[in-house]
């Protein structure tokens, strides 16, 4: 009998996370279908609206799409690739959480453990000076109680 519990028990939880896990898929490509398009509709209009009315000053209206763009991209990358990099980095402060940037979570490691300076030196490098420290939010130093500079 209690093997016959257990067994239900996990079914159920593994149909649970099976159920969860359609969701959030169902989720991603109806936002996918939806937002992607819609965003770029939104960044030709911006140009367009832009060039007809003669106002060039694109870096208020365009710079912070592309900004979008990269934090979404970014906060991709970290979430997707985060088991991967905590296994071969294996950092204190763990990657993968899609609202972090990889640099922050570097930056963080970097500025409370001293860990991950190879890594901080290449995006410091190829990003400019102090990208990783700069990289750390706010509310990250105050969890994390990293001084500012």
């Amino acid at each position: 009998m209690k093997k016959e519990n257990k067994f239900k028990k996990w079914i159920t939880k593994q149909g649970l996370d099976i159920w969860s896990l359609i969701k959030a898929l169902l989720t991603l490509i109806g936002s996918t279908i939806l937002f992607i398009p819609l965003g770029l509709l939104g960044l030709v209009y911006s140009l367009f609206k832009h060039l007809i009315l003669m106002n060039f000053s694109l870096n208020k209206v365009v710079s912070p799409i592309i900004r979008g763009i990269t934090l979404a991209v970014d906060g991709f990358g970290n979430s997707g690739a985060g088991e991967l990099m905590n296994d071969i980095l294996k950092p204190t402060v763990k990657f993968g959480k899609w609202y972090q940037t990889i640099s922050a979570v570097v930056g963080i490691n970097y500025l409370k453990y001293k860990e991950l300076i190879k890594f901080r030196n290449i995006l410091n490098k190829v990003f400019g000076k102090l990208h990783s420290e700069d990289a750390v939010q706010d509310n990250d130093r105050v969890y994390y109680n990293i001084k500012n500079n």
